[in-house]
């Protein structure tokens, strides 16, 4: 299935790859994505403008003294890798949204995605995360699933999870997805993404900044 980004780069390119887990973006071009696909990304980042959630984190992010021009912050690009997009960060500390042309196909998961990636940039902004320190990471991610609409009940259900007590579901998968994308990056391999998620799940969990209570 599909991850919603996580691991921010250190560098920009027009192709996101995955090997044995990891990904890394390069500047080789690929061949299977189109002008088509291509357009209809940009007219769903378009789209995007108008979900209340991202136009209430960019605001948030306005106010804390980050101000992102949309149309530059987030391009798309065609990816291997089987994610939707990623966050990508450069030498200068410049932070932009790599959304994935031929992967992402509905408004929705567009939507939900800059959603995610907009918790990491949120987070960059106000606490200067450092993506080398799993606890870090693992603060942001656990954040991102829970504040973006990734661990919805729908979403849970069309990945195939039973959704028995639905705040108890919602808890599991935002556990299990910052665990997956924990394990994207390479100073938290093996055990250390789990022990990451646990030791920081109940404060990240809870810290629902910038919003009152999590975004439906």
């Amino acid at each position: 299935l599909p991850l919603f980004l996580n691991l921010l780069f250190k560098m920009e390119g027009v192709k996101i790859q995955q090997d044995a887990g990891v990904l890394h973006v390069s500047n080789e071009p690929i061949t299977s994505s189109s002008d088509k696909e291509f357009s209809k990304c940009m007219k769903m980042r378009e789209k995007s403008k108008e979900n209340k959630a991202i136009q209430f984190t960019l605001f948030s992010m306005e106010k804390s003294g980050c101000e992102v021009d949309y149309d530059k912050f987030v391009s798309c690009v065609p990816c291997d890798a089987n994610v939707y997009g990623v966050t990508s960060i450069t030498d200068d500390g410049q932070l932009s949204v790599l959304m994935c042309q031929n992967k992402v196909k509905k408004q929705k998961d567009f939507d939900t995605t800059i959603r995610h990636e907009l918790i990491h940039a949120y987070d960059y902004c106000r606490a200067k995360v450092d993506f080398t320190k799993c606890q870090h990471h693992a603060c942001t991610e656990i954040r991102a699933a829970n504040l973006s609409g990734d661990c919805d009940s729908w979403a849970e259900w069309k990945r195939g999870h039973a959704i028995l007590f639905p705040p108890m579901a919602k808890m599991n998968c935002v556990r299990r997805r910052a665990e997956e994308s924990l394990r994207c990056n390479p100073s938290c391999q093996g055990d250390a993404a789990r022990k990451a998620v646990y030791d920081v799940f109940e404060r990240c969990y809870t810290d629902t900044s910038p919003f009152r209570f999590p975004p439906i």
